[in-house]
């Protein structure tokens, strides 16, 4: 696997839509046309639902909706298509909205739509809340308790729609062409950018738009639509519609006939492990955690607080931007369960993360939007700092409270069989994400991984943070308390000589009152494992996924490890590009084997 366009290198910083408001209207100053008409929301319905019966459509759904979007813009046909896809399906069912925007509007300029549509359109108050950074890539948010899911792209549409081909194998069911009129905005409406889109449709699939340019009609006639003009009298005279009619199963892009598995088994019941549940279940597959000799409350971490922290990395690599992306996708993610606590990260200079690192964090990823600050205080209640970043973005977590609301859906079950291979039922795929047990396998003794001891400390205290700290290991706030921590142990530690380096860089920790030991499950490179596994000649192995290698980014990983490994086994493109992809492949190894050797004493 490769980029699709090495100039769109995903966790660029893109630059804000230039907007001006006018009344009621938003004009994009960049090329002088209007973002939506007078009449708003009615619009959408009026010219993109309407005319292919996408109403009637919806209450007849039965499993995922797809809808394809060429100009994401203010985020109106988003919130229309899910209000009335909210309000008119089956409740069981789900709506996807794959979207793709050169020119973003920033988050500020996002809160102000949200403030002018919020009361008609409530929606709109999740998608500002959830609205991502101005990050080149894809960007996954989930909307109305999850029946919604939005694909979002910030880039070139055609790089986007490159970068997924082969990847979405459900059919795209509509198709909304909203971009600036053809003449000022001629990128969205070219005939290759139509042939694209056509390839990701199967027969009956719609498109509808607001422009009536005859070569548009054309070019899209020429694909195998049959268009026709839809009357927008008084507003406008015309807008086309249209069905494809002129589609084999052969044209489609390796989507036509897929089934997803109906079953799967998942070895591990800790956080890697719940997140590829949930994110299956919520797309109607029955998913069965197996967690030998005991519960998941047991088994998952006993420690009362953690912080949720993306440990990012200003490098510009692929493993960077994947640790941008996890941290912000698994923000929005885990504030629909219980356990997790969103209150801001704040991150101090210490001895492993100098000044200059913040300083260049801060270059890096400060054009993106608010969510990272420079710290107006140098100093914490606990010890003076020389350099301090506020991450608005991030808080705290009880493990086992999570994980427990995670896995709670009637199509995730569990046991606590000792021999998960010799079960006496079959499923046709099973991920590993058991963290350094997954080597056990037979088809996974290549993974170059291994199991670093390490240790935290519960400790009372009358005045806790509000928020984590993280510089000097970490300070997580909990009832009656925080959790510090913790040691990386490459060495053979006592416990108490693992106590005393936690708690000394925190001058005034209170009152130590127990310890926690565990392993985190590290890997050659330090940067996680996910998706397929691979043989000796390079093909995938049937059947088999592995989630792990995590090190100390479980919590700000796992959730979008989770939901790359549930789209792809349901037939919908990972949520990250394909340079991310790479990044986490576990085809790294057999790769870099082949050239130096084993490490951690993988077997080849």
């Amino acid at each position: 696997m490769s980029a699709a366009n090495p100039e769109a290198s995903t966790g660029r910083c893109l630059p804000a839509a230039n907007i001006r408001w006018d009344g009621q209207q938003c004009l994009s100053l960049e090329t002088g046309d209007r973002y939506f008409s007078p009449d708003g929301a009615a619009e959408v319905t009026r010219v993109f639902m309407a005319p292919v019966g996408l109403a009637e459509r919806f209450g007849l759904n039965t499993g995922t909706f797809t809808c394809g979007e060429l100009g994401f813009g203010t985020g109106l046909n988003l919130a229309v298509l899910a209000e009335q896809f909210c309000a008119l399906a089956p409740p069981t069912t789900r709506l996807h909205v794959i979207s793709f925007e050169r020119a973003p509007l920033s988050g500020a300029d996002m809160q102000t739509m949200a403030r002018r549509w919020q009361a008609e359109l409530p929606v709109y108050t999740e998608l500002a809340e959830q609205y991502p950074p101005l990050l080149t890539g894809w960007h996954r948010l989930h909307l109305c308790e999850g029946r919604v899911c939005l694909s979002l792209y910030f880039g070139d549409a055609s790089d986007g729609l490159t970068d997924i081909t082969g990847r979405q194998r459900l059919p795209v069911d509509h198709w909304l062409l909203d971009g600036f009129a053809p003449p000022k905005n001629p990128s969205l409406w070219q005939p290759n950018l139509f042939a694209q889109l056509a390839s990701f449709s199967a027969q009956g699939t719609t498109v509808a738009t607001y422009s009536a340019v005859g070569q548009v009609r054309r070019n899209l006639e020429a694909l195998g639509f049959a268009m026709r003009k839809v009357d927008q009298m008084p507003i406008k005279l015309h807008s086309l519609a249209g069905t494809l009619t002129d589609r084999t199963p052969e044209d489609c892009l390796g989507h036509s006939g897929f089934e997803p598995p109906t079953d799967i088994q998942i070895l591990g019941g800790g956080i890697a492990g719940a997140c590829i549940a949930r994110a299956l279940a919520d797309r109607g597959i029955n998913t069965t955690i197996v967690e030998p000799g005991g519960t998941l409350a047991r088994h998952a971490s006993r420690i009362p607080a953690a912080a949720m922290h993306g440990r990012l990395r200003d490098d510009g690599s692929a493993g960077a931007a994947w640790q941008v992306s996890s941290y912000h996708y698994s923000h929005q993610r885990l504030q629909a369960f219980a356990g997790y606590r969103p209150t801001g990260v704040l991150q101090i200079s210490g001895a492993n993360t100098s000044p200059e690192r913040l300083a260049a964090l801060l270059f890096r990823y400060s054009p993106s939007g608010n969510w990272l600050e420079a710290s107006s205080s140098a100093s914490t209640r606990w010890r003076s700092v020389e350099a301090a970043l506020q991450f608005g973005i991030g808080g705290t977590v009880r493990g086992p409270t999570l994980i427990n609301a995670l896995v709670d859906h009637p199509l995730i079950q569990q046991t606590t069989r000792q021999n998960p291979e010799s079960s006496e039922h079959e499923s046709p795929v099973t991920v590993l994400a058991n963290g350094f047990a997954s080597r056990k396998h037979p088809d996974a003794r290549y993974l170059e991984i291994a199991a670093l001891p390490g240790q935290a400390e519960l400790c009372a205290h009358s005045s806790p943070p509000n928020q984590p700290i993280v510089g000097a290991g970490y300070m997580a706030p909990c009832r009656g308390g925080m959790v510090v921590g913790s040691t990386y142990e490459y060495s053979d530690w006592l416990p108490i000589d693992a106590t005393r380096s936690n708690l000394e860089p925190w001058l005034d920790s209170g009152r130590h009152r127990a310890s926690f030991r565990g392993n985190r499950c590290i890997t050659s490179d330090r940067v996680a494992i996910i998706g397929h596994l691979f043989a000796r000649d390079g093909a995938p192995v049937p059947g088999l996924r592995v989630s792990t290698g995590f090190g100390s980014t479980g919590m700000s990983s796992a959730p979008l490890a989770g939901e790359c490994i549930a789209a792809e086994l349901a037939g919908e493109f990972a949520p990250v590009t394909l340079e991310l992809l790479d990044a986490v492949s576990s085809e790294r190894f057999r790769q870099r084997q082949a050239r130096r050797g084993v490490r951690m004493d993988a077997e080849e």
